[in-house]
């Protein structure tokens, strides 16, 4: 199963590539004002890297908090978006430890709505 996790809960942004339960490619960076474009951009930069294409995608996860709301709300929207645009299923998971969130992706249920957790 191939996935995006999307993290943007703590100050210190993550998108994953995931193939497998195995991280592919993975990018972090300090989140700013331009944590919209910036994920976008890294997550182009990252299919191009493993030659994936939007479309190969299975799922789409991201965190659901707890973090602060406009760095939450960006990855959410993003996260829906992709998985909407896409017509794959989106899962939200929580926790630090990335193996665990992507265990989350595949026990969790789909989601329409991702619940957050603000701080």
């Amino acid at each position: 199963m191939k996935l995006v996790l999307i993290d943007t809960s703590k100050k210190e942004a993550v998108v994953g590539l995931v193939d497998d339960q195995e991280v592919v490619v993975e990018k972090r960076w300090q989140a700013d004002r331009q944590l919209g474009r910036e994920l976008l951009e890294k997550l182009d930069e990252m299919l191009g890297e493993v030659g994936w294409k939007l479309e190969e995608l299975d799922r789409v996860a991201v965190h659901q908090g707890p973090g602060h709301y406009s760095a939450l709300r960006t990855g959410v929207v993003t996260a829906t978006m992709l998985a909407e645009s896409l017509g794959k299923g989106l899962v939200s998971v929580d926790g630090d430890n990335l193996a665990k969130q992507i265990e989350q992706v595949i026990e969790r249920d789909l989601v329409e709505v991702v619940k957050v957790v603000y701080k």
